[in-house]
């Protein structure tokens, strides 16, 4: 299943359509915007949900979960490497991190907090 559909491009090169597994057809749009994510929270609590939008560490800027990707087990080092962006970023102030996906939340008292949109479970 590795090829969904081979089309003919008006300039002669074959278009392929690549097979998406069925977890990744829910748009960002329709997990934001449609009553499907759960909103925001924090990344210590993420494993084990799915995403509902990219996480993109910068640098290197290579996306390292997908929207609709659940953080499973063997997403441990993942959460595990942003929790150590977040302590980093909270004990530096003025060097934090530059993460596509991931928000940074500020409490009364201004500790630092990373957040990331979930999709309701």
């Amino acid at each position: 299943m590795a090829i969904a559909d081979n089309r003919a491009d008006p300039s002669g090169l074959t278009v392929r359509a690549a097979y998406v597994p069925p977890s990744h057809k829910t748009g960002v749009g329709d997990l934001l915007g449609g009553g499907l994510a759960e909103g925001q929270i924090p990344v210590r609590a993420a494993l084990d949900r799915t995403v509902a939008v990219q996480t993109v560490p910068y640098p290197p800027g290579i996306p390292l979960m997908m929207p609709g990707e659940k953080a499973g087990a063997d997403k441990r080092a993942l959460i595990d490497y942003l929790l150590a962006m977040e302590l980093f970023d909270s004990h530096f102030p003025g060097f934090g991190h530059d993460n596509h996906g991931v928000e940074v939340e500020h409490d009364a008292q201004g500790q630092l907090t990373y957040r990331v949109y979930v999709v309701t479970q």
